[in-house]
């Protein structure tokens, strides 16, 4: 286990922790060499349970050989960067609350099918695009006891097929003149009106409003119901025997 004192920031393999966004963290180009950060003893021994694979430790000298001890240890000869509370604060841009970070080797995305394989209880992730809610999620689906959490594009087309099926079965009254293909079509087309709406909102209340908790709040308050009312009268209005007549 090499301990590196750091005194400066631009000390060589800090980088991971300070200057690197979460585009390049992910390398959508090299997705094998994609990296995350895991913060905290718990959250880094979960993920060593899990078999990730560790690169590189940041924490204050107090945690090497207190509740990181265990940890650190068992990741053999990675770097352990390390320095005062007010330099990593400097570093990362907040008070390391937990004390210890761990970069990680990021998996290699799994498929549709192997996520699901043998899961009885799945959590669909639609439209959720803020970290903090997505780790919530994420928790929550843990202490709960789900078997899988499907998010991404994943989410979105098994959103869009349930929501199909509810909304035609208990919503919409099915046309006539509308072949189920032609039907399925359209919904999806809606759908991804909606989405691209949200999206548009999205980045627009954040360009306008800023990004701080409260504003991302307020501007996804406003993209939720107004893309509630597209979904709603723009199905009404074109799938709805209703509305055909």
């Amino acid at each position: 286990m090499p301990v590196i004192e750091i005194s400066s920031l631009t000390h060589p393999g800090v980088e991971i922790f300070s200057t690197l966004t979460e585009a390049q963290l992910r390398n959508r180009l090299e997705p094998d060499k994609g990296l995350f950060i895991a913060e905290s003893p718990k959250v880094i021994k979960v993920a060593l349970d899990a078999g990730y694979e560790p690169l590189a430790f940041l924490c204050e000298h107090k945690h090497i050989y207190g509740d990181a001890a265990e940890i650190i240890e068992r990741c053999g000869d990675i770097p352990v960067y390390t320095s005062g509370r007010e330099l990593l604060a400097e570093l990362t841009g907040y008070v390391l609350t937990r004390g210890v970070l761990c970069a990680m080797r990021r998996p290699v995305p799994k498929s549709m099918e192997d996520v699901c394989r043998g899961a009885r209880r799945i959590v669909v992730i639609d439209g959720v695009v803020d970290t903090t809610n997505i780790g919530a999620i994420f928790r929550s689906a843990a202490a709960l006891g789900m078997d899988a959490v499907l998010s991404a594009s994943i989410s979105f087309v098994v959103s869009v097929i349930f929501n199909y099926v509810a909304s035609m079965c208990f919503v919409f009254t099915r046309r006539d003149d509308l072949s189920r293909r032609r039907e399925f079509i359209i919904f999806v087309v809606l759908s991804v009106v909606g989405l691209v709406i949200n999206e548009i909102i999205m980045a627009a209340g954040v360009a306008v409003l800023g990004d701080s908790a409260l504003m991302v709040t307020v501007t996804k308050l406003v993209a939720t119901a107004i893309v509630m009312v597209w979904n709603f009268f723009s199905r009404k209005k074109w799938l709805d025997a209703g509305e055909s007549e």
